[in-house]
């Protein structure tokens, strides 16, 4: 996916270079000092999404997945569990793409396959710096899932 196609999901493409510069500085973060950096990001940006909006995270979460049942970084871990690693066979392909195609494909390509509107951009910034250091497979092993 290409940054151009960022337009479908109604993310303008300066948004997505913006996030991909915060995803490229979340990543070396995890790489130098570990995950929990991206799960406590991931937590901060589901409260700023519940903030922003006055919505619940779960929201943020597919149709027929299960309400998040968890608080601070175990709620962070489930959230990425229920929208990535419990549809690993649905999203593996736009998201390995998206690796492949550096920070601002991985920008686009989660707004597509998580269907996020843009106010949810600190949780996609988390989840792409995790997916660059650790890959799909990586990163739901960080999260406790399979």
């Amino acid at each position: 996916m290409s940054i151009n196609e960022a337009d479908q999901f109604d993310v303008d493409p300066r948004v997505i270079a913006e996030a991909a510069s915060a995803a490229d500085q979340l990543a070396e973060q995890v790489r130098r000092d570990g995950d929990a950096v991206a799960w406590t990001t991931l937590e901060a940006g589901l409260d700023q999404y519940e903030d922003e909006t006055g919505a619940s995270a779960d929201e943020l979460l597919p149709a027929d997945a299960p309400r998040l049942a968890f608080a601070g970084l175990d709620r962070a871990k489930e959230y990425a569990r229920k929208v990535l690693c419990n549809r690993k066979d649905e999203v593996r392909g736009p998201i390995e793409a998206g690796i492949m195609g550096g920070s601002p494909a991985l920008i686009a390509a989660l707004f597509g396959v998580l269907s996020l509107p843009v106010v949810a951009l600190p949780v996609v910034v988390a989840i792409a710096g995790v997916l660059m250091v650790r890959g799909l497979d990586g990163m739901c092993k960080s999260a406790g899932g399979s």
